[in-house]
């Protein structure tokens, strides 16, 4: 054995022909096993690196979820500076000073009647004080709390605006509807009054509550009754009351004078 092991260790240039046979006999079996070994390790390998990728992506997903989040916010964030900015620039064009407040709540019974504010008592907020946005009239206020108050929207049946279409200078009383209804109707002091579809309508300052001039709608039909006379008109209100959020909040003189200046007009407003 000795002898044979002395033999075979020793380099050289070819193998015996018992050695040749036998390497020709385990050469199949030493390249299945080799595969299957790789085979094994890339399955080991795979796994290993799913479980990788399913955590990544799960930190993947979170972090899109986080800056969906952060997009959305930044979004009703400049939306809302918007608004505001319209709002402040509609006090610096009138002159009146108001206190600005949010839409907290409003009952969806009565989608189109009464809204509540974030605003009350506690900020300076008064009943029969005027609400309005940069485009127009919203309402007045009819409850005050000490940290909220309830406005009663131009669109609630039992709200009555003093109102003057600019065209014809004809005036009548602007009245909320019953049901859920956005407009509002105009009944004509005349009964010669000839309103037209698109008539500018604005508050005309008869009364106690609302300024004149501040921007009411816009005529989109007309009622007549017998003998042609006109019986109201149907405004489409200036506001979106339907998607209301933020407001100004003014007081007017007890003359119900227009606490701003003669510029006050519905063009301003609008």
């Amino acid at each position: 054995v000795i002898v044979l092991m002395s033999v075979t260790a020793k380099e050289r240039e070819r193998l015996t022909l018992f050695e040749g046979m036998v390497w020709d006999a385990l050469r199949p079996m030493q390249q299945g096993v080799a595969k299957v070994r790789d085979s094994v390790h890339d399955v080991a390998h795979l796994f290993v690196r799913m479980g990788e990728l399913r955590r990544e992506n799960a930190h993947l997903f979170n972090e899109l979820q986080r800056l969906q989040g952060l997009e959305n916010a930044l979004m009703e964030t400049r939306r809302e500076n918007n608004r505001f900015r319209h709002l402040l620039g509609f006090k610096e064009r009138t002159g009146v000073e108001g206190i600005a407040a949010q839409v907290v709540a409003r009952n969806p019974n009565n989608w189109f009647s009464t809204v509540t504010l974030n605003r009350g008592a506690k900020h300076g907020v008064r009943r029969d004080m005027v609400v309005v946005t940069a485009q127009g009239l919203v309402g007045r206020v009819s409850e005050v709390a000490p940290q909220t108050a309830k406005v009663m929207l131009i669109t609630d049946p039992e709200s009555g605006v003093g109102g003057l279409i600019q065209r014809s200078r004809d005036t009548g009383v602007v009245l909320g509807q019953t049901g859920d209804r956005a407009r509002v109707i105009m009944k004509l002091f005349s009964p010669e009054s000839a309103p037209l579809v698109g008539d500018k309508v604005i508050t005309s300052g008869l009364g106690m509550v609302f300024p004149k001039g501040l921007s009411i709608g816009e005529v989109v039909s007309v009622e007549t009754g017998d003998y042609g006379l006109v019986r109201y008109v149907e405004i489409e209100p200036a506001v979106d009351l339907d998607r209301l959020e933020e407001v100004l909040i003014i007081a007017v003189n007890v003359d119900g004078a227009d606490p701003g200046s003669s510029s006050h007009t519905a063009g301003d407003a609008s």
